[in-house]
């Protein structure tokens, strides 16, 4: 008589002692939680230039989490396609 074999199935969840998924690649590249940035035309046309603030590191090395102004949804772009945002905030503006 055979041992009936354990398969991971998604619906029957996780094996027991399994984790969900890896931990995050750490992430320096620059933009630490909260930073303001821009979009690149590199992006594309779509995302061409809009702004948004960094969340967090995501999942691989170089890429970015970020939530885009007017949007409540989170986005993962790699961090080539980010530009940092000069926030002079306080400083004198000449009229």
């Amino acid at each position: 008589m055979r041992k009936p074999v354990k398969v991971h199935s998604p619906r029957r969840g996780l094996i027991h002692g399994e984790k969900a998924r890896p931990e995050p690649a750490q992430t320096n590249l620059g933009y630490p939680p909260g930073s303001r940035v821009r979009v690149t035309p590199a992006a594309g046309s779509r995302l061409a230039g809009k702004t948004g603030t960094v969340i967090g590191g995501g999942y691989y090395p170089k890429s970015v989490r970020l939530v885009l102004d007017g949007s409540k949804v989170r986005i993962t772009l790699h961090a080539d396609y980010l530009a940092p945002i000069d926030m002079d905030i306080g400083s004198p503006e000449s009229d």
